[in-house]
């Protein structure tokens, strides 16, 4: 019996203790009201990433059911993404400063990240060398409306993504994932649903990363 107790009181202090490790380390200014938000992601301070790659976003109401959610991001200016989650590109070193913000009635709660954006370590190993020699090419017509194609080539087979970003760099749609053959490829992009503007595909294959600019019209 006294064993037991000794294990149970243990456990206890442990768990109080973790719990407030936990607490320290997330800052007052991310709590808001508390009344909004039971978690993020990622749920720390300060975020890295590589150059040219992405990170996603995420926030998790505690009433997911609410029909008066709302969600705003920001960098320097309104990203307007009413979302509670995102994905973002980043094309440029330096640091960056993403607010996001969720409403519920008269609530709200606000969460704040630093983005360190570092260039990618340029000694590699053989082992981790692209060989597949992906290439993602430039879309024609461009502009266009509605519909077109995106054309890529592997010179071998490989794993790969093709994504569309706005101009915000948030990613609107995953264009393709998976498995293809080597050779010249073209998948056709549907954008009857987006709005004009500029935007970018960004195919990635192993260390690879292709960038193509195109601009949508209605």
């Amino acid at each position: 019996m006294k064993t037991s107790r000794f294990v149970a009181i243990t456990l206890l202090l442990f768990g109080v203790a973790a719990f407030a490790q936990d607490a320290q380390n997330v800052p007052p200014d991310k709590m808001g009201d508390g009344t909004v938000l039971s978690w993020w992601n990622p749920h720390v301070d300060s975020v890295t990433v590589l150059l040219n790659d992405f990170q996603e976003f995420s926030l998790v109401p505690l009433n997911r059911n609410s029909d008066s959610l709302k969600y705003e991001w920001l960098d320097s200016v309104s990203l307007g993404w009413n979302k509670e989650q995102m994905e973002m590109i980043f094309f440029e070193l330096g640091d960056y400063n993403l607010t996001a913000i969720a409403w519920d009635e008269s609530k709200s709660d606000t969460i704040r990240w630093v983005v360190s954006v570092i260039q990618p370590d340029s000694v590699t190993s053989a082992e981790d060398e692209d060989s597949t020699g992906a290439k993602l090419f430039h879309n024609y017509p461009n502009p266009f409306g509605g519909g077109d194609h995106c054309q890529y080539s592997l010179n071998t087979e490989g794993w790969i993504s093709i994504k569309m970003y706005s101009i915000k760099r948030i990613k609107v749609e995953k264009i393709f994932e998976g498995s293809s053959a080597a050779g010249m490829h073209s998948i056709m992009i549907d954008c009857s649903a987006k709005s004009a503007g500029v935007y970018d595909l960004v195919l990635r294959c192993g260390h690879t990363v292709e960038r193509r600019k195109f601009m949508l019209i209605k």
